[in-house]
């Protein structure tokens, strides 16, 4: 950063006025800051702000006001993330785009919920911010909220604001899937509470039929799925294609979840999707031994002979991936003969294409977008 920016940060107008009668370069732009106007913006640093509007006239204002600036955005963006609220309501004054949004989709407030700003949000709300535009990684402002830590006061902000509607918070992002889906794939409890308080409704499903339930099994978060069952939700109910939570918590390992979820009632241990696959279908395909051993065990047991419609048993499909643990536990349980048309494992392998993409098999949330709030942060649905 230049000694030019540094003055602008600290609100030196001294220094900054002395530099502008110079001929510093005034839209010189050095990340993170940007420009030295936007570094003032970031600091709310209103005395070296007004010098910069002043020297300008009434066109020259607003092209300032919300040009952007590098890879943050507009001098709305810089306030947002700096999270003081005199700067963003100066420059909402000044008619900055509220909703103006930067190379990677991110709006002001989206910014102010990242760095949980709570007052900047609040701000933002109150001068008609959309919570519900998307990012290029598929998160909205909610989204970003429910994911913040929990002492971060920026879902609250949203949820009491009078400017966000409960219809606002109670509907489908552009990926088709919730709120209440976000906070119960994070295992995020306290969210969940904060969305039913503010009239959410948590049986909402996408186009899919997958509900809250279904993505807390499959995030694996068994918090969410005992706070979901507390509050009424049946946590065993089918997707459109017949895949149920323990067959999502099944397929991705998390064996926590399918403990619990087969010691709830109405849990079907043997259910089986539109494509034939029981859980342990799944876990055996994806070589799951820990779920395997928990499948095996429950009371009553996974049926290891169940074959599908294309004549899969569990062990040929672990035997198809080459899960060699997992076909050894597999071996002796039945299913080890070859499939009713006479198919090996391999042949099975290559017709059913199981290469995690496949269509005869796999449940559908590989269909759903990966939640990214930062690049080495992912939360995926």
């Amino acid at each position: 950063m230049s000694l030019f920016h540094l003055a602008a940060h600290h609100n030196h107008v001294e220094l900054v006025k002395l530099g502008l009668e110079k001929g510093v370069v005034r839209y010189s732009c050095v990340e993170p800051y940007g420009t030295a106007f936007t570094a003032a913006c970031h600091a709310s640093a209103i005395g070296v702000m007004m010098v910069f509007l002043d020297d300008c006239n009434d066109t020259e204002c607003s092209d300032l006001v919300n040009r952007r600036v590098g890879i943050t955005g507009s001098a709305l963006h810089y306030a947002a993330k700096g999270g003081r609220d005199r700067g963003v309501r100066l420059l909402l004054l000044l008619g900055a785009a509220v909703d103006a949004r930067n190379d990677e989709g991110y709006t002001p407030l989206a910014m102010a919920v990242e760095g949980g700003h709570a007052e900047i949000v609040r701000v933002l709300c109150e001068e008609g911010a959309d919570p519900r535009t998307i990012t290029v990684h598929g998160l909205t402002s909610i989204d970003l909220a429910i994911l913040a830590p929990k002492k971060s006061d920026v879902l609250r902000a949203l949820v009491d604001s009078t400017a966000v509607a409960v219809d606002v918070l109670d509907a489908p992002n552009g990926t088709a899937y919730w709120p209440v889906h976000t906070a119960a794939a994070a295992n995020k409890v306290h969210a969940l509470g904060l969305l039913l308080q503010a009239g959410c409704s948590l049986h909402q499903s996408t186009p899919a039929g997958l509900t809250p339930a279904h993505y807390a099994a499959h995030g694996g978060a068994v918090d969410a799925l005992l706070w979901l069952c507390n509050q009424g939700v049946v946590c065993c109910v089918p997707s459109a294609d017949g895949s149920t939570p323990l067959h999502l918590a099944a397929e991705r390992g998390h064996v926590q979840a399918v403990e619990w979820l087969l010691s709830q009632q109405g849990t079907d241990i043997n259910a089986v999707s539109s494509s034939g696959h029981s859980a342990l279908h799944l876990a055996a395909l994806n070589g799951h031994l820990a779920v395997i051993e928990a499948l095996l065990k429950a009371q009553p047991p996974a049926d290891p002979k169940l074959a599908t419609p294309h004549g899969e048993t569990p062990l040929l499909l672990a035997r198809s991936r080459g899960h060699q643990e997992t076909e050894a536990r597999l071996r002796g349980l039945g299913g080890a003969e070859p499939s009713d048309r006479g198919l090996s494992a391999v042949s099975i392998s290559a017709e059913c294409h199981l290469d995690g993409r496949g269509k005869e098999y796999v449940t559908p949330m590989w269909r759903m977008p990966k939640l990214e709030i930062k690049h080495d942060t992912v939360y995926e649905l």
